[in-house]
């Protein structure tokens, strides 16, 4: 029940992230800021970040479920 619990929250944690990234495109989109190279990069390396915390926890349960 434990790993049940540690990935609905890991879920719960990954929607809130992308929603903001979500929302701060959606801004982009209707050219309220202007999306930079420098922003590409760094929403790139956020979701590279994101993918990383995902699997890292998503390991951790597995292991503790062996």
């Amino acid at each position: 029940m434990h790993q049940v619990c540690e990935a609905l929250t890991l879920i719960q944690n990954t929607n809130d992230k992308i929603h903001v990234l979500a929302d701060a495109l959606s801004a982009w989109d209707s050219e309220k800021v202007e999306l930079t190279d420098e922003h590409i990069s760094t929403i790139g390396n956020i979701l590279y970040g994101y993918c990383q915390d995902i699997e890292r926890t998503a390991q951790k349960i597995k292991d503790r479920s062996k």
